[in-house]
Parts: structure tokens; C-alpha cells; sequence
């Protein structure tokens, strides 16, 4: 359980540091892979969203919750938060990265590897949480 611990906070941090450069950064520069769209999806419509009259990028709010699912991660571990919370936030993750895949494969036929890749990590965080649960709730955190 260990070594998951700190894999789990590894994966959430690098989440963090690849949304965070995907704000600073234009979308068709640094790591983005040769021959992929994501200067189309990262400017789609489906990369913005309207909340109290102001609009966000999507990239904006993937800080935040990435920066909430951290600190969640480490709250559980302090004990102050059960762990069943920690598991509903990364699967409410999972499941918007897996609705954010579909719409570049279906939708926008496109795809951005800068967005597969956090997607596919918030997917797999997911993943662990839910191999590390029963050994969580065995030791009542």
C-alpha cells in the first residue's frame, strides 16, 4: 500500500503540473505530439464552460480540482477525511475524463495528446484508488 501511496500522489501531481502548463502555454507548442489537434480542441467549444456569467477553459478548472483532489490525498492520510471521499472525487474525475476522450474521438474527431494524457492519468488514479480501497477500509481510514 506503500508504494501506491506515493504513486497515487505522483500521478495527482503531474496532473496538476501538465493542466497548470496548459494554461500558461499555447496548445500547439511544447509537448503537444506532431500531427495531433490540440490547438482545435483545447480553442473548441467543448474546451469552455459558463459559470455565474463568467466564462473558464476547461484547462482553468482542471487545476482546480486537481489542486482539491490533492489535497483530499492528503487529508485522508492525516485522517481528517475518510477515504470513500478521496475514491467519489477521483471517480468523478474518471468519469469526466472518460466523457472528455469520447468527445475528441466522436465529436471532434481530433485528438490532443496534452488532454489524453491528464485524462488518461485521472482514469488511472481512479483505477488505484479503487484496487487500494479494501486495504484502506481494513485499516479504517
Amino acid at each position: 500500500m506503500e508504494y501506491r501511496k506515493g504513486l497515487l500522489f505522483l500521478l495527482i501531481a503531474i496532473e496538476l503540473i501538465l493542466a497548470l502548463y496548459m494554461v500558461f502555454e499555447n496548445p500547439s507548442s511544447g509537448f503537444c505530439a506532431s500531427g495531433s489537434g490540440c490547438t482545435n480542441v483545447q480553442n473548441s467549444i467543448y474546451s469552455k464552460f459558463s459559470l455565474f456569467g463568467m466564462e473558464f477553459k476547461l484547462t482553468e478548472f482542471a487545476v482546480l480540482a486537481f489542486v482539491i483532489l490533492i489535497v483530499v490525498y492528503y487529508l485522508v492520510y492525516k485522517e481528517k477525511v475518510h477515504y470513500r471521499f478521496f475514491l467519489a472525487c477521483s471517480g468523478i474525475g474518471a468519469a469526466l475524463a472518460i466523457s472528455f476522450i469520447c468527445i475528441q474521438l466522436f465529436v471532434l474527431k481530433q485528438i490532443c495528446s496534452n488532454c489524453m494524457i491528464v485524462d488518461t492519468l485521472a482514469i488511472i488514479i481512479f483505477i488505484i484508488a479503487l484496487i487500494e480501497y479494501p486495504i484502506a477500509r481494513a485499516k479504517k481510514i
